[in-house]
């Protein structure tokens, strides 16, 4: 478990995140989050997805959380790029020159959505120069996984295998750009993100080396949470190329839904 204050560096950091789906809800959240620890001029933030989405829309219920994030948003000065787009390619690397670390949470694993996770990572990784750092999210279940078989998992096993087909072909996809590529990246593999959970300031990770004899976490995150832990890869680099499993804090209980 480990605790979320963000540390101030004077890294540079890009924060892409998608306009649609749970995973690009965690992007927009720590560009929030970016722009209340760093300088402005540190920080560029950049959506993909199409000119009539909504860069402001978080699915988030917990009380209070949907209204601020959407005020703190509209706020901030994003760019969005449409991939469909001639140049957006071009676009996406001038907006990585001189950068850092690039933080990409992008698409969903959601029913009935689109699929373009490995799509936009693959335009990030190409927009990228190999002395960059990419801290990108993933998914649980998918690939290599860390976790201890239990009800969860085995039922995200299930819909990834039946109504999920194309979201577990998305990510499998995305998980074979990103360990393929010369960068020093992190594979961010959250558990549930969920909308009713509000941040609790902690999380758990697992690693390979985990081998099933750690406590396991839980298996619902706040996306407030994962945002968090991003960032703080971004800023203060800890795992390099390699993959990990997020999720909640074991030693806490979930928080209220209110």
């Amino acid at each position: 478990m480990v605790s979320a204050a963000i540390p101030n560096t004077l890294a540079s950091i890009a924060i892409i995140f998608g306009t649609r789906g749970g995973l690009s809800d965690v992007g927009k959240i720590a560009a929030v989050l970016a722009a209340k620890e760093m300088q402005q001029e540190n920080i560029r933030l950049v959506a993909i997805g199409g000119e009539h989405d909504d860069l402001c829309d978080v699915d988030v219920t917990y009380e209070g959380g949907a209204q601020e994030l959407r005020k703190e948003l509209s706020a901030l000065p994003i760019t969005r790029i449409n991939l469909d787009e001639h140049g957006s390619g071009q676009q996406l690397k001038a907006q990585l020159q001189g950068i850092s670390t690039v933080v990409a949470a992008v698409g969903n694993r959601q029913p009935f959505m689109a699929r373009t996770i490995a799509r936009d990572t693959q335009a990030t990784i190409n927009a990228m120069e190999d002395k960059q750092r990419l801290v990108v999210l993933g998914s649980f279940g998918v690939g290599e996984d860390f976790l201890v078989p239990n009800f969860i998992t085995r039922l995200w096993s299930v819909m990834l295998s039946t109504i999920l087909r194309g979201a577990r072909t998305d990510l499998m996809q995305q998980e074979s750009i990103v360990t393929q590529s010369s960068l020093d990246y992190l594979l961010v593999k959250p558990t549930g993100v969920a909308p009713e959970e509000s941040p609790v300031n902690s999380w758990k990770i697992l690693t390979k080396e985990s081998n099933g004899i750690e406590l396991q976490p839980r298996m619902s995150l706040s996306k407030t949470d994962a945002a968090k832990f991003m960032l703080n890869e971004a800023m203060h680099p800890t795992l390099h190329r390699t993959a990990i499993i997020l999720g909640g804090d074991p030693t806490k209980p979930p928080p209220s839904k209110n």
